[in-house]
């Protein structure tokens, strides 16, 4: 820790610069704790908690690390709905898991998001948690950005703060964005990997879209499991009155459960095609040069590894029917 008007230490100028290391910053008579990034030779530069930029001359009552610096600020990882699969398939829990939480984080909101900023917006929720609602560590899981971007949260082994009455057990997934009507129109990047990552834990869990999905707005202030939005008794309007058409039991069971049931079906179904020709080829049932079997063997492991379906069924439907 560094005490006083910290701006002036040679050590925490050459932790900024020379060792990439951010700081947590206690700012004096605020009770209000920042994350700085920069200084350059008058203010401090620092990401605030709802994950902007921010310039300030004034003074800190002590800065620190992370809970251990560097490691504490990179211990988040990314991922597409690609690679989130594959990370999920190997990791190993302990911890029951029997149902998935949906959220927004309503702040910070698309207007936050600049396309580069996850890890400062993921920090600067932490931040807020951690020093504001004195949470031991970032509430989520995993927050789902407007880019399609996967970002890990809190250890999963550890119950999330999401929904009171509803956290033994709970996995906690929040979407970047206020989906309010009237608020932030949702990209399909985004709504692609929130019907991946919950069907991705789903299937990991053993779990299902019609029983183990709840959202925030489904529970009561006093941890009471209402089972649908109701204005007047439900905590919050979260995951959003406009996420996906709505943020009530019917909403959901009409617009998000079906694209989570059905997710990854057409490309199964499409690669199970592509497995039927190429066994074909493979065993006469079609006259072509043994090249064209190879290129087919070929173009199916790519699409197997890459998740490129459709050039995988075009290719093999050209050899197939000698348009090639």
């Amino acid at each position: 820790q560094f005490k006083g008007n910290i701006y002036f230490y040679d050590n925490v100028k050459k932790c900024l610069y020379e060792h990439q290391m951010p700081l947590v910053g206690n700012m004096v008579g605020k009770r209000h704790s920042v994350v700085i990034v920069g200084w350059d030779g008058d203010k401090l530069l620092y990401h605030d908690h709802d994950g902007s930029d921010k310039f300030y001359k004034g003074k800190f009552n002590e800065a620190y690390y992370l809970d251990g610096g560097i490691e504490e600020m990179s211990k988040f990882k990314s991922f597409n709905k690609d690679t989130f699969k594959e990370y999920i398939d190997t990791l190993k829990v302990t911890r029951g898991i029997s149902r998935l939480q949906l959220h927004h984080t309503y702040s910070p909101s698309y207007k936050d998001f600049t396309g580069s900023n996850h890890e400062a917006l993921q920090n600067g929720m932490r931040n807020y948690h951690v020093n504001t609602n004195e949470w031991a560590d970032i509430g989520q899981h995993f927050t789902i950005f407007p880019d399609g971007v996967i970002m890990t949260g809190r250890d999963i082994e550890t119950k999330p703060a999401g929904i009171y009455g509803a956290n033994t057990g709970a996995i906690c997934i929040e979407c970047l964005g206020n989906f309010d009507i009237g608020g932030d129109v949702m990209t399909e990047e985004q709504k692609e990997a929130i019907v991946a990552v919950t069907k991705i834990l789903l299937d990991k869990f053993g779990l299902s879209a019609a029983d183990d999905v709840t959202y925030h707005a489904w529970w009561g202030a006093d941890g009471r499991e209402i089972g649908d939005y109701v204005k007047s008794a439900s905590v919050k309007t979260c995951p959003g009155t406009n996420f996906f058409g709505g943020n009530g039991l019917t909403a959901y069971r009409n617009n998000l459960q079906p694209l989570i049931e059905n997710y990854g079906k057409a490309e199964q179904k499409m690669l199970e095609t592509g497995n039927d020709m190429v066994w074909e080829l493979m065993n006469g049932k079609l006259k072509v040069e043994i090249t064209e079997v190879q290129r087919a063997v070929k173009a199916l492991d790519e699409a197997k590894k890459n998740a490129n379906f459709s050039s995988l069924y075009w290719i093999i439907y050209k050899i197939v029917n000698g348009n090639r």
